[in-house]
């Protein structure tokens, strides 16, 4: 399991980050696409991509 941060852009046309725990990047996506598509003023997916822990 690794971290993944999420970039969505909003509605407004602005940028914002979510992060979450999940198994690979596919199923990173998958949720965050579910996310977007219940209309909580999310547009579409920018970017994810696998956060290395500092």
């Amino acid at each position: 399991m690794a971290r993944y941060q999420i970039l969505f852009e909003t509605t407004e046309g602005k940028k914002i980050t979510g992060h979450m725990l999940a198994n690979n990047r596919e199923e990173a996506r998958k949720r965050a696409e579910q996310d977007v598509n219940e209309k909580n003023g999310l547009r579409r997916i920018v970017e994810v991509r696998e956060k290395a822990d500092l």
